[in-house]
């Protein structure tokens, strides 16, 4: 977490938390933290005011549902009878007061000249009028026995989650919650075209002082021991490395050295990431990449360009509706998911995802695989980044009673560690 002297940094302060609630009010519409933070600070050239700006948001994001319960019973109004500035001013606030201890005045007066320019000041007399009975919430202490209270005030969860999460880690739930709230590393896979990895290890360590090691999983990837701003260097723009998870790595590894194919079809292939890889290791692969994005493909495109790799077929479409007239050796669905295994580096979709939103993907899921199946010569192999069995185990299980042509060769789910940044789930499975 940040450190700043504050009473020596009035301006660096404030406007670190005007930013940090610019980021907050567009992560409301946008439910993604990472993406509002980019564009909130895409501008801003003062290092030390991105850095907490940075460090606010994220630990906001996990505590999203819990700030602004507290808001609601202290102000005992709804939220949505106010704007939307000054709902961020107050989620910015309450966790300023109750989890950095920093005084409401002190606070008020760094945002001053900011507020000003953009709204009346008075919004911030209602500012101090909230936060001073937020200052007056007993923050509840509920014991570990009282599972579903604990997960909410003390580990930041809503309580839905935390019931789905005991149906699958059962005694092992408060553990698996704890990992979630801790930083995620970062892996990179290193261009072997370029460099291999612990060269670039090496490079990374003697010129930035990055710190990492080789991962256990694919030794083409490094795993970072902090997040470094990786992005922020030549040799990122130069295409020595790109970031991807070394979970999602093994997969591709294992597919191109034990499997034999000569075409695949990867049919929700944006960004690129997994694609490039397949590109990268077998040399006169014929790769076919699709994504119901053009958006998204522009970037799987910019991505071969920057690793110097021959662009595969490309076409934008609905995996739900395929229109091709051949088959493929094999076809990868990495299938939009609710994304449960990605909450260290997306802490706010917990708040964000309904539980509803569980079905609705896996409805899509099974439309995906039905469709796909269809093309798939000899492999069709399915992954999510999800923790919820429904979308993993129960979604290929229900495929295969239905599809008897289809045999499973290998499944594998990588549930959150120290180890693994994403929780990740794969099924491998043969045309008969």
């Amino acid at each position: 977490m940040r450190k700043i002297i504050v009473k020596d940094n009035l301006k660096l302060y404030g406007k670190a938390l005007y930013l940090t609630t610019k980021i907050v009010e567009l992560t409301e519409k946008t439910g993604d933290i990472n993406l509002s933070r980019e564009q909130v600070l895409k501008n801003e050239t003062n290092y030390k005011v991105k850095a907490i700006a940075t460090a606010i948001s994220y630990e906001i994001a996990r505590r999203w549902g819990v700030l602004r319960k507290i808001i609601v019973l202290s102000q005992k109004e709804p939220l949505n009878k106010s704007t939307s500035l000054l709902r961020a001013l107050l989620t910015v606030g309450t966790y300023e007061l109750l989890f950095s201890k920093k005084k409401i005045n002190l606070m008020a007066t760094a945002l001053e000249p900011y507020i000003k320019r953009i709204t009346n000041i008075k919004i911030l007399n209602r500012f101090k009028w909230v936060l001073n009975r937020v200052n007056e919430f007993k923050y509840p202490n509920p014991p570990k026995e009282d599972i579903l209270e604990f997960a909410f005030w003390k580990l930041y969860f809503p309580k839905w989650i935390t019931k789905k999460f005991l149906n699958l880690y059962g005694d092992k739930t408060l553990k698996i919650l704890e990992i979630l709230n801790t930083d995620a590393p970062i892996s990179l896979r290193a261009n072997i075209k370029k460099i291999s990895s612990q060269e670039l290890l090496n490079l990374l360590k003697e010129k930035y002082g990055f710190e990492g090691t080789i991962s256990k999983l694919d030794d083409n990837f490094i795993v970072l021991k902090k997040s470094y701003p990786v992005v922020n260097i030549k040799e990122f723009e130069e295409g020595y490395f790109t970031i991807q998870d070394d979970v999602v790595g093994f997969l591709i590894r294992k597919l191109c050295e034990n499997f034999n194919f000569t075409s695949i079809l990867d049919a929700c292939a944006a960004p690129g990431r997994k694609t490039s890889y397949f590109s990268m290791l077998k040399e006169n692969l014929k790769v076919f990449a699709s994504d119901v994005s053009y958006r998204r493909l522009k970037s799987l495109k910019k991505l071969y360009k920057t690793l110097d790799l021959p662009l595969p077929y490309l076409t934008v479409l609905d995996a739900r509706n395929l229109p091709f007239k051949k088959s493929f050796d094999l076809i990868l669905l990495d299938v939009p998911c609710t994304g449960t295994g990605t909450l260290r580096k997306h802490p706010e979709r917990r708040w964000f995802l309904k539980e509803d939103d569980i079905d609705k993907k896996a409805l899509i899921q099974r439309q995906i695989l039905k469709e796909a199946s269809k093309f798939a010569k000899n492999y069709l192999v399915y992954s999510t980044c999800s923790l919820f069995r429904e979308e993993n185990e129960e979604q290929v299980q229900n495929f295969l009673k239905e599809n008897k042509d289809f045999k499973l060769i290998e499944e594998k789910r990588f549930d959150p560690s120290l180890e693994y940044k994403t929780g990740f789930y794969y099924a491998i499975m043969e045309k008969t």
